[in-house]
């Protein structure tokens, strides 16, 4: 389990990073499925859930527990570029928190919301601490396809209430998206994830709230949560050279 949490703490936005399709946005911009006590087939949910103009940002804060960790800090998501690659609209988007930042190129169709299959990373950008930054070979950039868009699950939308305060204000939310999965291999103690998303058209990557769990033998073993804090615009790349 401490692996999971080391794996998954530092690079929470990438884990959770991909579209959610077919669904509807109501006026409060919370997205349900079309079937709310029945789980769909499966499909991707997390964290983007559109792509905004280059320059916009947003900022969460981050919450880890479990193993006898306890972890907070603030993470930012940034659109960055667009550029055109193979005659396809590609976006550069940068994840930053906890001292390690990622920048990676993908096809804005591939997060569209009817998107189908898993996202393709064209290039990927890291910097850990003082370390130089570095671009990604081809096999690390599909390991890292499964850390930065997660998995498809199935997906239902549950009831659940949360009024959460943010830097201008309060959002009252009342449904969310919820997916399940395990993720142990079949030799192994079963353990469970939940992955759950509360949306507000406020935030302009979709999410307001995050929560990701992990369950062995009903126990919540570790808990990662993501709130979202404050959005603008006029952000620049702190990796304006790599491209």
């Amino acid at each position: 389990m401490r692996q999971i949490i080391n794996s998954i703490i530092p690079v929470l936005f990438a884990v959770a990073l991909m579209s959610v399709p077919s669904c509807n946005t109501p006026n409060n911009g919370t997205r349900t499925s079309k079937t709310d006590d029945k789980a769909s087939t499966p499909e991707r949910i997390g964290f983007i859930q559109h792509l905004p103009d280059d320059g916009v940002w947003a900022s969460y804060l981050v919450k880890g527990k479990g193993e006898g960790q306890d972890t907070s800090h603030t993470a930012t998501v940034r659109m960055v570029g667009t550029t055109t690659e193979k005659g396809q609209k590609c976006r550069w988007i940068e994840l930053d928190g906890d001292n390690t930042l990622f920048k990676f190129l993908v096809r804005e169709d591939d997060l569209a919301a009817d998107a189908k299959g898993m996202p393709v990373i064209i290039r990927i950008w890291a910097k850990q601490g003082n370390n130089p930054v570095t671009e990604l070979d081809d096999q690390a950039r599909k390991a890292h396809v499964e850390r930065l868009f997660g998995k498809q699950m199935e997906v239902k939308a549950v009831n659940a209430k949360k009024v959460v305060n943010w830097k201008k204000g309060r959002m009252k939310l009342a449904m969310a998206r919820q997916g399940k999965q395990i993720v142990s291999k079949a030799d192994e103690e079963k353990i469970e994830q939940t992955v759950t998303v509360w949306s507000h058209q406020t935030s302009p990557f979709g999410t307001v709230l995050f929560k990701t769990s992990f369950k062995t033998g009903g126990k919540t073993e570790a808990e990662i949560t993501a709130l979202f804090q404050d959005h603008g615009t006029g952000a620049e790349s702190a990796l304006p050279d790599n491209n």
